[in-house]
């Protein structure tokens, strides 16, 4: 939100569509990997935290 207010407030509105680019490579680079880590260290309770949990708080 901070990435697309910044564009927005530099008249940078060619930028826009980084940042769904942007989202997209977080997650694939840092989010599925640490929740791989997390389900193989926690098991049963990350798999019960995933259910209650959305994966963008």
């Amino acid at each position: 939100m901070i990435l697309g207010g910044l564009v927005l407030w530099w008249d940078a509105v060619l930028s826009l569509p980084l940042v769904p680019v942007l989202l997209w490579v977080l997650e694939r680079r840092f989010v599925i990997p640490e929740e791989n880590r997390l389900r193989r260290k926690f098991r049963a309770d990350f798999a019960r935290y995933c259910e209650k949990t959305r994966r963008w708080l």
